[in-house]
Parts: structure tokens; C-alpha cells; sequence
């Protein structure tokens, strides 16, 4: 039988939640679409086909602006769903949302192109986070040990090339 302690507190699941977030938005700002750029303001740029992230306590002084979020769909309430990210949390209005390819659950991490009306997100569209190559995240973070197996990914890289060398 499981202890309570095996399944974390809630403030391990938050922590958890935000962790995920952050690692998703480094990769997103690592993708040529999403990369800071000096000279665009924080909504999409629909000629460039850039897209510029904001947070959603930013979309409260954002009224009829389109603008894109990464954000988590959770669910507060039965049927009422949400977009939240570390700066907060608004009703999300799903009606009439073009969808790219994907499963959306509870949970999932998206992004959603849209605008605030009346205090609600309406998603105009909704996608997943762009993958990026495994080779793109080794270069990005060469000494995270992603998988926990207490071996970084470089010196996976050093001992595969002394394989090689072997041979």
C-alpha cells in the first residue's frame, strides 16, 4: 500500500507544474517562431509568423488585442475550464477554437492565440508547444541528466565516443 507521503504534497505538485512550464517555455523561446525579437510587441505578428509569449496577468490591460499564452487547461470548477500559468489563472472560452493536431487534456500544456473579453480568453486557436530535435535540448542543457539515471548527457556523449573510438 502507498503512504501519503509517496504521492508529494501540494506544494510538490505545484512545484512539478511550474518546473514543466518553465522547461516548455526555454524550449519554446529556443524555436526561431517564439525568440525575443527588439522590434515586435507582445501579440502576433501575423506577416512575420512570429509569435511573441505573454503571461496572463499581462492580458488584463490587453482588452481586443491578439495575443499568444502559453498556459496549462486546467479545470476549477465541473465543465468550467481555465488557462493558467505561473502568473495566474482565466476562464477559457473554447467555442469556435480552431485546433491543430493533438490530444488537449486537462493538464496539458498549449499554446492560445486569442483575446480577453470580459474577463474571459477566448482561444481563437489552440496548439501544442513545438517539439524540438533531441539534439537541440542536448546542446541547449549538455549536463542535465533528464532521465535521473545519475549519468549527465555529456558524459553519455564522452563514453559513446570512446565506444566509437574502440571500434
Amino acid at each position: 500500500p502507498r503512504r501519503s507521503s509517496d504521492l508529494g504534497t501540494a506544494d510538490d505538485k505545484a512545484l512539478m507544474f511550474r518546473e514543466r512550464y518553465l522547461a516548455i517555455k526555454d524550449r519554446l523561446l529556443r524555436n526561431e517562431q517564439f525568440a525575443p525579437r527588439s522590434d515586435t510587441i507582445l501579440s502576433v505578428n501575423h506577416e512575420s509568423h512570429a509569435f511573441e509569449l505573454t503571461t496572463i496577468d499581462s492580458l488584463l490591460g490587453s482588452p481586443e488585442r491578439t495575443v499568444c499564452v502559453l498556459g496549462m487547461i486546467a479545470q476549477f470548477e465541473e465543465g468550467e475550464y481555465y488557462l493558467e500559468d505561473p502568473t495566474g489563472a482565466i476562464p477559457l472560452q473554447l467555442e469556435n477554437t480552431e485546433l491543430t493536431t493533438g490530444m488537449f487534456t486537462e493538464n496539458s500544456f498549449v499554446l492560445a492565440e486569442g483575446g480577453v473579453e470580459d474577463g474571459i480568453f477566448h482561444a481563437s486557436g489552440l496548439g501544442l508547444p513545438p517539439a524540438e530535435t533531441r539534439e537541440e535540448t542536448r546542446r541547449a542543457h549538455p549536463r542535465v541528466d533528464f532521465l535521473g539515471t545519475g549519468t549527465s548527457s555529456s558524459s553519455k556523449d564522452d563514453f559513446s565516443r570512446k565506444c566509437e573510438d574502440l571500434v
